[in-house]
């Protein structure tokens, strides 16, 4: 995920595997909260199908290989690669809760 769209802060990329799956999480630290929104509709725009997700504030879709959720929260933009929507949403809230 973080291949598609131009990184100007720091970022981490963890790869996992569970249950026969494997996926990633990303978060992307950026200078501030209006940098991480432009980032977000700036991933948007590579998503194919992106389907808005109101209380998360990000999007749902797909790359030319993968599943990609997408958010941003205070700073950061953060998501999971690889996984179905109901898969990585329960993955992405965790994520978002440690995200200060």
């Amino acid at each position: 995920a973080t291949g598609t769209i131009p990184l100007s802060g720091s970022s981490t990329l963890a790869n996992y595997q569970a249950k026969g799956r494997k996926y990633q999480l990303f978060v992307i630290d950026v200078a501030d909260n209006q940098k991480a929104a432009f980032l977000l509709v700036d991933m948007k725009k590579t998503l194919k199908e992106a389907d808005y997700i109101d209380y998360m504030g990000g999007y749902f879709g797909s790359d030319e290989t993968q599943q990609i959720y997408v958010f941003a929260k205070l700073h950061y933009l953060a998501g999971v690669v690889g996984l179905s929507r109901a898969d990585a949403d329960p993955l992405a809230r965790e994520l978002a809760s440690h995200l200060r």
